[in-house]
């Protein structure tokens, strides 16, 4: 599976998309209390969450056509992070 670790992000980066780059606690919900590395990265995430987490570092890089080739492949997504995952039903 390509990952965020194909591209050697820095830490800060990582910190910036929502990793702790000390062990590896994701914005995703998982905790896993070991060093950041690519094989435990693999373990925790699905392929939607990598994706995501790559159009992250590539915007993040300001490389936007890199970015919306991986936002092309989870467009429900994307839509959800440009609308803030503010997914609340309201009910009249």
């Amino acid at each position: 599976m390509e990952t965020i670790f194909d591209y050697n992000p820095t830490s800060s980066e990582l910190d910036e998309i929502g990793i702790n780059s000390i062990t590896l606690m994701l914005r995703h919900g998982i905790d896993i209390p070991k060093p950041v590395s690519k094989d435990a990265y693999i373990d925790a995430v699905s392929q939607d969450d990598a994706y995501f987490d790559l159009a992250l570092l590539f915007e993040l890089r300001g490389l936007q056509k890199q970015a919306n080739k991986y936002w092309a492949k989870i467009p429900d997504r994307h839509q959800q992070y440009l609308f803030g995952f503010d997914d609340l039903t309201i009910f009249e």
